[in-house]
């Protein structure tokens, strides 16, 4: 006789205590480099971690969800210094999420 789950989860469908997910714009954890122009805007809209951040408007069109390597998750305000400039960025990807290592501002 089968166990029955712990989660309410769907059957294939992951519950709160799998691995996340590969996908998104890269392969989690992979060092990419990115060019675009930072921007300010509403994220996670509507939930209870809605906050202004900044994302980086690729060029090829691809957008990044940016944040420091080593900085805060909310309110960076060296991260919010970079709005409005173009820059080259280098980090690691996690899905949407580009954590900073280093980046060159551009303009």
């Amino acid at each position: 006789m089968p166990t029955p789950s712990k989660t309410s989860q769907p059957p294939g469908r992951p519950g709160p205590h799998d691995p996340p997910a590969r996908g998104g714009y890269g392969a989690d954890g992979a060092e990419i480099e990115a060019t675009g122009r930072v921007e300010r805007r509403l994220l996670g809209a509507g939930s209870k971690s809605e906050h202004q951040g900044e994302v980086l408007l690729c060029d090829d069109g691809s957008v990044w969800t940016l944040r420091r390597q080593a900085g805060p998750a909310f309110g960076d305000a060296e991260l919010a210094a970079l709005a409005g400039h173009r820059i080259k960025a280098r980090g690691r990807a996690r899905g949407a999420l580009l954590l900073l290592r280093v980046w060159d501002v551009l303009d």
